[in-house]
């Protein structure tokens, strides 16, 4: 006589994760826009009001430049000598055009962290030029008069990861040569508003 074969517990399949929606799917979505463009944020923020307050949101920002790592080039900057006075470009290499990218009677001296640090082509007036916001910050003159000299802009903010720098504070360093020789370097702040001695 055979024995009857004990019967196996029946598995239920556990219930199935509800799905997600586009609205819990769309950050992630955004997350993996290239940034070698960046007008195709501003054109996602234009989609609704929910992924306008995505995008523009601080923390989110630095989220989606931690993803990527390394900031998008947006442009160059180059001096055009065949001006009287010089003249400071900015040439784009996306689809980033800012507000007015030429600098008539500026010279470009250096550009990092988001900044252009441009020069008057007669007399020692610097500007820090933020291209992306279109803001210009003028530097008062510096406290001796060179006759050769260089300088660069750096962020100036604590623990900056360098992948948004703009409105924060920077710093200038500047390196020149003096009458008779005498070299002297000062560096400007731009919380303290003034430059060093």
């Amino acid at each position: 006589m055979d024995t009857p074969m004990p019967k196996r517990p029946r598995l239920v399949p556990a219930p199935a994760p509800a799905p997600r929606t586009i609205a819990d799917m769309a950050p992630e979505i955004l997350l993996r826009l290239p940034p070698d463009d960046p007008t195709r944020l501003v054109r996602a923020s234009l989609v609704c009001w929910r992924w306008r307050h995505l995008l523009t949101d601080p923390a989110y920002l630095r989220r989606y430049r931690a993803f990527h790592r390394t900031p998008s080039m947006l442009g160059f900057v180059l001096n055009l000598k065949q001006h009287y006075q010089g003249m400071a470009q900015l040439v784009p290499t996306s689809s980033f055009c800012p507000a007015a990218s030429d600098r008539p009677d500026l010279n470009v001296l250096d550009a990092r962290h988001g900044r252009v640090l441009l020069h008057t082509a007669q007399g020692q007036r610097l500007v820090v030029w933020d291209p992306v916001k279109g803001e210009e910050f003028k530097i008062p003159r510096v406290p001796a008069y060179a006759l050769g000299f260089n300088a660069v802009v750096l962020c100036a903010a604590v623990g900056c990861d360098h992948l948004d720098c703009h409105g924060g504070p920077f710093r200038v360093a500047f390196m020149g040569c003096g009458e008779h020789g005498i070299t002297f370097a000062c560096t400007y702040s731009s919380k303290a508003g003034a430059w060093s001695q």
